[in-house]
């Protein structure tokens, strides 16, 4: 299978770095052109808060011009790049990501998962997991593995700390 449009959800997560190493090893691989996407999300208040909600909402005027900006600053100017190309919207990813699927014949969404656990993923569900549900093409979804400490190390290394005989 030969792709020719990667598309790549982007939040700006350190976690999300590891979607885009692979999506553009993929892209240079295939010959495809990598599209970036940025979501911004609104925010989810109540409706009683709903005037609450647009002064907080409104005190980054132009999200899609920060995100845009700052899309150029981490891959650079995309113009005059065949290869590469911006999308900043608004609204719910999982939404956005398969709409914009849809309707610009991706061939391949290269996603990561943040590795929500508990009830955090009750709560906020995956939206890896809705995508992969809902996309028309495949996708391939990235484990992004956060740096943990080892446990086994640590407790080594404070073991060989607490034995150690004082100097004397």
């Amino acid at each position: 299978m030969l792709f020719q449009r990667i598309l790549v959800p982007f939040d700006f997560s350190s976690l999300a770095e590891d979607g885009v190493r692979i999506a553009e090893q993929l892209a240079e691989l295939h010959g495809a052109r990598l599209d970036i996407l940025h979501v911004v999300e609104e925010p989810a208040f109540p409706s009683f808060f709903k005037l609450g909600a647009m002064r907080i909402y409104g005190m980054v005027p132009d999200q899609e011009k920060v995100a845009w900006t700052a899309l150029e600053k981490r891959f650079g100017d995309p113009d005059g790049r065949e290869e590469l190309a911006f999308h900043v919207v608004k609204g719910k990813s999982d939404e956005e990501i398969i709409r914009f699927a849809s309707a610009h014949e991706i061939d391949l969404v290269v996603i990561t998962s943040h590795g929500l656990s508990g009830l955090q993923h009750v709560l906020m569900g995956s939206v890896a997991e809705r995508v992969v549900h809902m996309a028309p093409c495949p996708v391939l979804v990235v484990k992004a593995f956060a740096p943990r400490p080892n446990q086994m190390e640590d407790a080594s290394d404070a073991g060989q700390t607490a034995s150690a005989p004082a100097p004397a």
